[in-house]
């Protein structure tokens, strides 16, 4: 394939609609319990349970920078883990638990009156599929994390594509007819603030 002679094809945008994603969430947000592990610690105890097990949960600490302090993968179906900040110094820190459909935040405060956690969960869960026989690709996503989100379908150069910037919207679909683009391997994005995630979709 010769991507330099190859003009770049403007994608048909079919449909933009809101749309909960009720169906697609895979790692509940209801199964989380975030606590201290004991009053006036700076200890937090840090439990969920896993819908699929096949499918390794990235669990993540981050701070205010967006800087991961601590990460590992976890296939177990109920997770159980013990996490210090007795080290660390005062500010907002997050716990992320991501898979392939998105993201699932908690947030922590450390201040002068030790470790509180926030009661609320954050969320971005994200569903990107491509079928097959009419080359049309779907996007959703729902989220509470208050940040716009960026969709960006790319080339395998890098080459964007397509990006659709600051959508403020909690709830979003969109619908793209890829039939066309060249025959090749293409990245679809959604950003929102420190959060990507990200799918290959071969044409």
């Amino acid at each position: 394939m010769n991507y330099s002679k190859a003009k770049t094809p403007k994608l048909a945008f079919i449909v933009t609609a809101l749309l909960m994603l009720q169906s697609i969430v895979a790692l509940s947000q209801t199964n989380i319990q975030l606590d201290l592990y004991k009053p006036g610690t700076e200890i937090a105890k840090l439990k969920f349970s896993s819908a699929d097990t096949k499918e390794p949960v990235l669990i993540s600490v981050k701070n205010a920078d967006g800087i991961t302090l601590f990460s590992e993968k976890s296939k177990a179906e109920q997770y159980k883990k013990l996490i210090s900040f007795t080290k660390l110094s005062e500010g907002t820190y997050f716990i992320d638990m991501e898979d392939s459909k998105g993201v699932v935040r908690k947030v922590l405060v450390k201040g002068e009156n030790g470790l509180t956690i926030e009661k609320e969960n954050y969320y971005f869960r994200n569903l990107i599929t491509l079928k097959e026989n009419d080359k049309k690709l779907l996007v959703k996503f729902n989220s509470n994390l208050n940040q716009p989100v960026t969709i960006r379908i790319m080339d395998n150069e890098g080459r964007i594509l397509h990006e659709m910037s600051d959508i403020t919207a909690n709830s979003h679909t969109s619908l793209y007819n890829l039939s066309m683009l060249l025959h090749g391997t293409y990245n679809i994005s959604l950003v929102s603030g420190d959060y990507v995630s990200s799918r290959t979709i071969q044409l």
